[in-house]
């Protein structure tokens, strides 16, 4: 994702972002340059090394430089990591990225803009946009669930598997369903919420001076 704004830290430009399908669960790797994705990506697998159940895994991608490239195709085939891409010019075969995507654009802007936060803190807010969307509850299909392969073709053929979808589907959270155990939320702020920074005791301090600086919370 990307170009973006130069963020004030570490120089960021773009953004790896990793959705895994089963779960819909989104990760965000903030870097440099697009030639970091094989990195990035590396990263990505050793974070979900634990929760991936299953050997056989497929990594789906559009036709971008980044993805098409000898080390990263090296990577893939030594990790057993099939890689299928879309079509040129279709984003219809990448339909569970560009929704992702599309929310995590949406709601990295409502934060910086609702906070008062300069577009240069976008990689601490996609992070944390990333955080409030996997613990954000939906609708998704049970675990397991099967859904019919042949279109119903009368008027209550229809309405029985609609209702047959509905029954399929639980309110859940992406990092519910990936990682198994409810999500802890006492430590979420709101981002750019004002914070104080303790400050290190220093010799000659008067008694009733602040012991604290002012500052806004950007972080997860």
């Amino acid at each position: 994702l990307g170009p973006l704004p130069e963020s004030i830290n570490a120089n960021y430009s773009y953004a790896a972002v990793f959705i895994d399908a089963f779960s819909s669960y989104i990760s965000v790797y903030p870097m440099r340059y697009k030639n970091d994705l094989e990195r990035n990506y590396q990263q990505y697998e050793a974070d979900m090394a634990p929760y991936f159940k299953t050997f056989t895994r497929r990594f789906h991608s559009d036709n971008g430089g980044e993805f098409i490239n000898n080390s990263l195709a090296e990577f893939l085939r030594s990790n057993e990591v099939r890689h299928t891409k879309s079509a040129p010019y279709a984003p219809n075969q990448n339909t569970i990225a560009e929704q992702a995507m599309w929310k995590l654009c949406t709601t990295t802007r409502a934060m910086l803009l609702e906070s008062g936060m300069p577009p240069c803190h976008w990689a601490q807010a996609m992070v944390q946009a990333a955080n409030v969307i996997n613990v954000k509850p939906k609708l998704m299909h049970r675990a397991g669930s099967t859904v019919g392969v042949m279109p119903p073709t009368t008027r209550e053929a229809k309405k029985d598997a609609a209702k047959q979808r509905q029954s399929n589907k639980v309110w859940t959270t992406a990092f519910y369903r990936l990682k198994g155990y409810k999500p802890h939320l006492a430590n979420f702020k709101v981002f750019g919420c004002r914070a104080y920074l303790l400050k290190e005791p220093i010799k000659g301090r008067k008694k009733l001076e602040s012991l604290a600086e002012k500052g806004w919370l950007i972080g997860p």
